[in-house]
């Protein structure tokens, strides 16, 4: 049913175009060039990218009783583009909706976005509603779009109340061992009656939908007024939640909010996992302060992060050096969780006139000495990791502009050395595992001035098996002992960004699932000592479509659609479990039970054996027959939810599929009993 006078306008350099007969307008992304090359602009808004629609005067006068409407956008769907609503809202004058993505089929469709609180006074850049093809939670989408119709109408319900995101007193709402889940949520009445509601409060699990708990309770709210709630689930299981809030009367009145919540399976007692951590940049001003990321690392069982000084900040006029004070926070919340800091030295220096990054002159290179002699100087005793530049081979392309890199890792070398000859310099730290680059290097004597070579690992939108991550890895062990190393290899760098399309996976439990198996392919090899996430929160939830936005364990502290800073993504939850139950556990290598699975030993100082395993082939259900020679095992899904197992003969029948599955036990013995299909 389209509504009876909406006037529907193409913004300035919309175009029509006809798809099986049908007219449409198409909407663009915001154009950008680069170096010459054509593309759309990620972040920009222009006129091109809407469809505006303004409703008549009915509907207009109605917002006081927050009448709901639907609004149905009839579009092709061609490509690989994406488009959302903007709304005048009784909330805000240009309100958000979910995003549309599109799958290329081919076929006309429809989307419908429910609006519970319309507003209409044309605030939406003068507008009521706008078809978008960027908003400031999705970017721009990656390809132009398709809209048809546009249809408007009332759905006879209304929303009167709004309910604020749910807040508690932990970070990202995120509970541990020995929290007790506690909320708050403010309720306000948008309409000048007296309203008798009934509340439903539910914990829902993110991951299958189920409803772990939920309560009933009763609740009036005063004409324009506003009400504090308090809800306390209950539950013993370990996972990602929505806390949901709903608000019913005898007349449908109805309203609702999801607020994100999870509970983890660790906590400030468990051992600090030394060999694994994250690269999350303080140093570029949008991590905002340390404390509530470092605190969350730690509680986590994480061990280590890298951050940058960079030389911009610390020499901010000519000779006159000092740490920023951003960096001295985070060093003193770092030391106050055991967090043990590794820095990034480098980039240029406009302030000095350093334009060359590496430097390239004779003075450049004077004036980048001084740099890492004083840097040093003031980090002795708090810093014994520094790595030379970041990903050097994505300025020096070509194998003729190493040498710039190699003499700039000498003179960073001798400096650290002159300065805390204890200090590790980590040379290197290049984009991917660029084989000709290390090469071209090492030939330069590059492996003379480093105590660790570094790569960034980036799998992109593949598992570590497909990527064959630990063969690959294995050539640069093989590339540093052609030419006479020994160096360790670290990975300073290393993840899986969460997208719908593009170099990422669409997926966040794959997210954790790839990390953690990398991880612990790591350990089983006996490859990258040092293991870094990239990143531990998300850069902004603003750009769904920039890989870099979305790298986090977390969520943003900005979080745009998700509404609650810092709240965790499956793989945080993942982490956390396996540094609990892996705690100073020693890595007894991979148990070779099927081609299409990998199983990974441990075993704890106290002799309690852990192994992890998982398939990587098959989706289907299969199970694993093992003689452990115990009567009792503790079988933990992927978040740390256990189930003890018993047997009288020591031999268990275990489920194995692609989500990974813990085993801890008392183990004398380890037989893998299955019957392998040929």
């Amino acid at each position: 049913m389209k509504y009876e006078k909406i006037e529907i306008i193409g913004g300035s350099g919309t175009k029509q175009k006809t798809y099986e007969g049908k007219k449409a307008t198409m909407l663009f992304p915001a154009e950008l060039t680069r170096c010459g090359k054509w593309g759309y602009d990620e972040k920009k808004f222009e006129p091109q990218s809407c469809l505006n629609v303004t409703v008549d005067s009915n509907l207009e006068t109605r917002y006081g009783i927050c009448e709901s409407v639907e609004v149905t956008v009839n579009y092709f769907d061609a490509g690989e583009g994406s488009f959302t609503l903007l709304y005048d809202g009784e909330d805000s004058e240009e309100a958000l909706t979910e995003i549309v993505d599109l799958h290329n089929s081919m076929k006309w469709r429809d989307y419908t976005f429910y609006i519970k609180n319309p507003h209409f006074k044309k605030r939406c850049g003068g507008y009521d509603i706008r078809v978008s093809v960027f908003s400031r939670v999705m970017g721009n989408s990656f390809e132009p779009v398709a809209i048809g119709d546009v249809f408007v109408k009332k759905t006879g319900r209304i929303s009167p109340v709004l309910i604020h995101p749910a807040k508690s007193e932990n970070p990202g709402n995120i509970f541990f061992n020995g929290d007790k889940m506690s909320f708050t949520s403010k309720l306000s009445n948008r309409t000048g009656e007296k309203l008798s509601l009934k509340a439903r409060y539910s914990l829902i699990d993110r991951d299958t939908f189920n409803t772990e708990w939920e309560t009933e309770d009763e609740l009036g709210l005063e004409p324009n007024g506003e009400t504090t709630v308090t809800v306390e689930p209950k539950t013993n299981s370990y996972g990602v939640y929505l806390l949901k809030i709903e608000l019913f009367d005898g007349d449908g009145v109805y309203s609702s909010k999801n607020t994100k919540a999870a509970y983890v399976n660790s906590s400030l007692d468990v051992a600090a996992n030394m060999t694994l951590g994250f690269s999350d940049h303080f140093a570029q001003g949008f991590k905002g302060k340390p404390d509530i990321p470092v605190m969350l690392m730690r509680k986590g069982g994480f061990g280590i992060n890298r951050d940058e000084i960079l030389w911009q900040d610390y020499e901010l006029k000519d000779g006159e050096y000092k740490v920023p004070d951003f960096e001295e926070d985070y060093l003193e919340v770092a030391a106050k969780y055991g967090i043990e800091p590794c820095f990034t030295l480098g980039k240029n220096n406009m302030n000095i006139g350093v334009e060359h990054c590496p430097a390239r002159t004779a003075e450049e290179q004077e004036r980048f000495r001084l740099y890492v002699r004083n840097v040093v100087s003031d980090l002795k005793g708090r810093v014994k990791y520094y790595s030379i530049y970041n990903e050097p081979n994505l300025s020096f392309k070509k194998v003729e502009n190493v040498h710039w890199y190699v003499e700039d890792l000498k003179i960073a070398y001798e400096e650290i050395k002159a300065v805390d000859p204890d200090a590790l310099v980590i040379g290197f730290t290049v984009a991917n595992i660029p084989y000709y680059w290390f090469e071209e290097a090492f030939k330069q004597g590059a492996l003379n001035y480093c105590d660790v070579v570094d790569i960034h690992p980036y799998c992109w939108n593949t598992s570590p098996e497909e990527f064959d991550f630990v063969e690959r890895v294995k050539r640069v062990y093989d590339l540093i002992k052609k030419y006479g190393g020994n160096q360790p290899v670290w990975n300073t760098e290393f993840g899986y960004p969460v997208m719908t399309k593009g170099c990422g996976i669409p997926n966040e439990n794959l997210q954790g699932e790839y990390i953690m198996h990398t991880y612990m392919y790591c350990r089983m090899n006996n490859i990258l000592d040092k293991f870094y996430i990239y990143q531990f929160a998300d850069s902004n939830n603003l750009d769904r479509r920039n890989c870099e936005a979305n790298f986090g364990m977390l969520y943003s502290r900005e979080p745009g659609n998700h509404e609650t800073p810092y709240a965790a993504k499956p793989a945080y939850l993942m982490l956390a479990n396996m540094n609990n139950l892996l705690q100073n556990a020693k890595c007894l290598g991979e148990f070779f039970c099927h081609d299409r699975m990998t199983m990974a030993r441990f075993e704890r100082p106290d002799g309690t054996g852990v192994f992890a395993y998982w398939a990587y082939w098959n989706t289907a259900m299969n199970y694993l027959t093992m003689d452990l020679g115990t009567d009792t095992i503790k079988m933990y899904d992927k978040y740390g939810n256990a189930e003890t197992l018993k047997s009288e003969n020591g031999i268990y029948e275990i489920p194995v599929k692609k989500e990974t599955i813990f085993i801890e036990g008392k183990f004398t013995r380890f037989e893998d009993l299955s019957e392998y299909p040929a």
